[in-house]
């Protein structure tokens, strides 16, 4: 015959003439992280005996206790830990009554940042600032980061009050208001490093000046298009360094400034509304500007096509007063290649007509139509 010991041989040995005797331990443990510091929480449920709590990091180097009072509702435990080092930390939780008997452990992992964080953090990027008509600043940001919570743009206003204006992660196109051309604005960015973390972190400011402009004034014509099926004939220059000598040496010596994306060209030969192009930042600081219409054949890419502008204007945005027109832009021709020269005058409106000679298509053709300084 043969039997077992009892079962309880092999514990007895532990627990010696009494039972372990363990508190309810802390129940649904969470770390939310923040600057050098970490928020514990957890709920007290079942054991009215809890009467403290200890905790521990660092491989349980580190640790703080507490007293706790339980009342008859779950009731929500925070601890605040403060002077952490930057860096992932792993938590445990013991719960003790009032004769010291514990818990088990609760655990969790959380993230403390600090100032390498920080030092990382990079502005929202945006494009170079447009000044506007009426006081106003636009911006256009670029894609924001899924840790943005929003952007700051500081500034005096036309009062000499200063203004922090909020820009939201999705914001694209922000206008500012009531900002004077000219002064400068501060920008940072405040990041929240994962949704739970208890605190925010800011960029440095970082300084932007703006263009002064001194004269809002926008550049209107109308154009009309007829015959032949060459594309992209007709285009639309700017340039600063042209020294008004119209001749071709000259003309080709200028730096010239392709705008023709910024106009609507006439695909008929109805008058087509062209305009308004924005001068404002050509002119700004006193600068002054050149405009021209030229017109190009290529052999081979389609027949001469003829092109007119008129109702030419250079006026105030703001109060549409007209500081040059058609006629007293001083437009002038300036041609390489067999031109087939028009100007016409009708009533008071001055057409100006740009073709090519359709009896030479084998030629190419550069026409320019010049205006006089604008300033």
């Amino acid at each position: 015959m043969s039997s077992c010991k009892k079962l309880d041989f092999n514990y007895r040995q532990f627990i010696g003439d009494g039972e372990i005797t363990y508190t309810g331990k802390a129940d649904s443990l969470k770390v939310r992280g923040g600057d050098q510091r970490a928020e514990l929480s957890w709920l007290l449920v079942a054991d009215p005996k809890v009467t403290s709590y200890k905790i521990y990091w660092d491989n349980r180097q580190d640790s703080t206790s507490g007293t706790l009072v339980k009342t008859d509702n779950v009731d929500t435990v925070k601890v605040m830990l403060e002077n952490l080092e930057e860096k992932v930390y792993e938590f445990e939780i013991f719960l003790l009554d009032h004769e010291g008997n514990s818990s088990v452990a609760s655990s969790a992992v959380g993230q403390v940042w600090g100032d390498r964080y920080r030092d990382g953090l990079v502005n929202r990027v945006f494009r170079t600032p447009r000044v506007m008509p009426n006081n106003e600043l636009e911006l256009e940001w670029s894609w924001a980061e899924t840790t943005l919570l929003y952007s700051e743009v500081k500034f005096q206003d036309i009062n000499n009050k200063t203004v922090t204006h909020i820009v939201m992660p999705d914001a694209k196109f922000d206008t500012i208001r009531n900002f004077k051309a000219g002064n400068t604005f501060e920008v940072r960015s405040v990041f929240q490093p994962d949704s739970s973390a208890i605190d925010t972190f800011y960029s440095e400011y970082v300084s932007v000046e703006t263009p002064k402009i001194d004269k809002w004034w926008e550049m209107d014509f109308t154009t009309t298009v007829s015959s032949g099926n060459q594309p992209d004939q007709f285009s639309v220059w700017i340039s600063q360094d042209f020294n008004g000598v119209y001749d071709q040496q000259n003309v080709e010596a200028a730096t010239w400034i392709n705008i023709t994306d910024q106009v609507t060209l006439a695909t008929t030969n109805t008058q087509t509304e062209s305009g308004p192009v924005d001068l404002g930042l050509w002119l700004m600081n006193n600068k002054h500007l050149y405009v021209a219409f030229r017109y190009d054949f290529v052999p081979g890419l389609g027949t001469q096509r003829n092109w007119t502008m008129r109702n030419f204007q250079v006026k105030s945005q703001i109060t549409d007063d007209i500081f040059h027109d058609t006629e007293s832009a001083g437009f002038q021709f300036v041609t390489k290649g067999p031109f087939q020269d028009g100007r016409l005058v009708v009533s008071n409106a001055w057409v100006y007509t740009l073709r090519g000679n359709v009896s030479d298509p084998d030629n190419a053709l550069t026409a320019w139509l010049i205006s006089d300084k604008i300033e």
